[in-house]
This record gives C-alpha cells, structure tokens and sequence, in this order.
C-alpha cells in the first residue's frame, strides 16, 4: 500500500525542486522515491494551470460526485427490492392473469 505523507512534507519537496534542487537529491535527502517527487511537481504544475490536465480539486469533487451517484443508485436499488414493490408486481402479474383468463371465457 502506498505511504500517504503529510500535505506540508509534499510542499516542502515541491519548494525544494522548484528552488533548482535535483529530483534525486531531493528525494534521497527526504527518503522518497524519484517518482513520488516527479509526481508531486506535475501534479503541483496542474494545480497551477502550468499544464492541462485534472487538478487536485477537481478530483476531489469528481469523488464528491461519484460517492453521491453510487450512494443515491444504492438507495434506489433498495427502494426498488423492497417488499411494497414485491407485492405490487405480484398485484399487476395477478391482474393480468386474470384479465388473460376472463377473456378467455369470452
């Protein structure tokens, strides 16, 4: 699993590359991985609008917005299984049969 580091920690690495400090040096002299630094400074670069692409809070919002539709699909998968719809189904199955087998008679 990933390590998750501290908000602060990020920008002081971000700083340290930005003010001419080497990826690797950087990274050796925080215990990070090059790639975890490379990474921050081009997600820093799109918070800044340097380069195109999905900005840190852009997202968070996308994940607002997932949770809410998953939330609200799961509330209506529930809504539709509970027992009231059940016996509404049955209800109009019954209904039907029956009109089927009046006409019949006729």
């Amino acid at each position: 699993m990933p390590t998750s580091y501290p908000a602060e920690f990020r920008r002081r690495a971000i700083a340290l590359v930005r003010s001419s400090w080497s990826v690797t040096k950087t990274a050796h002299d925080l215990d990070v991985t090059t790639t975890t630094i490379y990474n921050w400074v081009k997600q820093d670069r799109i918070d800044r609008g340097e380069i195109p692409s999905v900005s840190t809070k852009e997202s968070k919002e996308l994940v607002r917005a997932h949770r809410r539709i998953r939330s609200r699909a799961t509330a209506s998968r529930t809504l539709n299984s509970s027992p009231m719809n059940s016996i509404h189904d049955r209800e109009k199955d019954l209904t039907g049969r029956l009109l089927r087998n009046v006409s019949m008679l006729y």
